[in-house]
């Protein structure tokens, strides 16, 4: 007896968002505690000889909002199996948003932080969640104002300090960006003496958004399976439109392209593919993409890829290897940090080669361009240079395991930087084109969906927008656009 729109008609359960997640799916609330008045602590000293005490601090603990619930089902089987279903909803691993009805403006941060239990009888299961939420704040919805001419006038008409995020656009080649407010500032990279060059530390040598075959041509062979089917570009990127005759002897199976890399060969590259693998249906799909990046003699420097190659479960998992595949020696294969975080992969794949150091990366990409759940901290180092020689030329290659049904597959852009030797002078930090992120919030430095702390100044701060007014500054503004989102706090 799963809560039907018909049921919620009638009893018009409480909304709750968890995560965005609408529990009232899954339970109807009853009473809750722990969104009214906050508590306070407060520190004292007692004087010798006065009355009283002093105050020395005072500070505001994490809240817990505990909420009653009923869960209702036709009988205990089912009901196991719901509660199975909401605990995987409820376990997070960071505080995630909580939204009520009675206050949808505000958004709490919280962390499902266990259950009291009640009554439970065969179908039926009463409870009390406790919610905890580490920053005691509940936060308004997000307001923007805009940098013009290189100020910011930014109005906090919350209860306490705001947390702001900055995102801004790159117009034209940086090597600093400062934020500069009425007593702090933020700095990113640094500022570039007027008699010393400034340099790229990578070099755009081709950008394919995938919407049209012209310039990529057939693929004779693959890794560990066949060439079969055809490839299609669509508005979505390039897609399988079939997968061919099933070819005796079982093995992976799909079509491939190849495209030689303009201004080519490369020694020293970064290579990034968008890609998509949606294995939605659990257990019942397969699918591999492939992104191989070969020398002039066709023979396989390095790939990255990602596949669901498991019989009765779904689950993505990525891969690097070097080298040809009768000789391979290298090879890496790693699952999310939380193995089902990449099913339904909307995500990068990427490649560095910088010397003889090797280093792939993976990692989902949200709607606002951030980068979650990612790989990154493999490296492999060539010691004896066997896969050295420069690559002239990429592979994409998307395919199935026979008499499966295909996994919903794209590669939808392809990118590949020439990563230049560094020179006497001052790097650019950010070319036109780049994002940039600064969440305060979360003391975070995005470029272009990555996280890049590297960049920020050790001695800039993330600071803090007071009550009332403030005005900023942005530099070079002439360089730049972009705006400053804040979310006023209240207890």
């Amino acid at each position: 007896m799963w809560i039907t729109e018909e049921m919620k008609q009638v009893l018009k359960p409480f909304s709750i968002l968890f995560n965005g997640i609408e529990l009232t799916d899954y339970i109807i609330p009853q009473e809750d505690s722990g969104r009214e008045l906050m508590d306070r602590e407060i520190t004292t000293i007692n004087v010798p000889g006065s009355a009283g005490s002093r105050v020395t601090g005072t500070r505001t603990p994490s809240r817990v909002i505990a909420q009653k619930v009923l869960v209702a089902c036709d009988d205990a089987k089912e009901l196991q199996k719901k509660l199975e279903e909401l605990s995987g909803i409820l376990h997070t691993e960071l505080p995630v948003p909580l939204k009520f009805e009675d206050e949808l403006d505000r958004t709490y941060f919280a962390m499902y932080a266990g259950a009291v239990p009640g009554y439970k009888k065969n179908g039926f299961y009463t409870a009390t969640i406790q919610f905890m939420c580490s920053d005691p704040y509940k936060y308004a919805d997000p307001i923007a104002f805009n940098f013009v001419n290189g100020d910011a006038i930014v109005q906090n008409n919350g209860t306490a300090s705001a947390l702001p995020i900055y995102e801004i656009d790159v117009l034209e080649n940086i090597t600093l960006l400062d934020i500069v407010g009425p007593d702090k500032y933020i700095r990113l990279g640094e500022p570039a003496p007027i008699d010393t060059p400034n340099y790229e530390r990578q070099t755009l040598l081709f950008h394919d958004s995938m919407r049209s075959l012209v310039g990529w041509t057939d693929v004779a062979n693959v890794d560990n399976g066949y060439v079969t089917g055809s490839m299609v570009a669509t508005q979505a990127g390039f897609e399988a439109s079939s997968f061919g005759s099933e070819v005796p002897n079982r093995k992976w199976q799909g079509p491939a392209k190849r495209r030689t890399i303009s201004n080519g060969p490369v020694q020293n590259f970064q290579m990034i593919a968008t890609v998509e693998l949606l294995n939605v249906n659990v257990g019942k799909q397969t699918g591999m993409i492939e992104i191989y990046c070969m020398d002039a003699n066709g023979n396989t420097i390095a790939k990255v890829g990602i596949e669901d190659i498991m019989q009765s479960i779904s689950e993505i998992q990525a891969k690097f290897q070097l080298g040809n595949v009768a000789t391979r020696k290298v090879q890496h294969y790693r699952t999310a940090d939380y193995k089902p975080a990449w099913n339904n992969y909307k995500g990068v794949l990427r490649l560095f080669r910088d010397g003889n150091r090797f280093r792939p990366y993976f990692g989902l990409v949200q709607p606002d361009g951030k980068h979650v759940w990612v790989s990154s901290e493999y490296m492999h180092v060539d010691a004896s240079n066997h896969y050295a020689a420069p690559i002239t030329h990429i592979h994409v290659a998307i395919r199935h395991w026979p008499s499966t049904t295909p996994a919903v597959m794209r590669v939808r852009d392809l990118k590949v930087w020439r990563l230049n030797d560094p020179i006497e002078g001052t790097p650019y930090i950010a070319v036109a084109g780049d994002k940039i992120i600064i969440d305060v919030r979360n003391g975070l430095v995005l470029l272009n969906g990555e996280e890049r702390d590297d960049l920020k100044d050790f001695f800039s701060d993330y600071f803090e927008l007071p009550k009332g007014l403030s005005v900023l500054r942005i530099e070079p503004f002439e360089k730049v656009s972009g705006k400053v989102i804040i979310q006023e706090r209240r207890l």
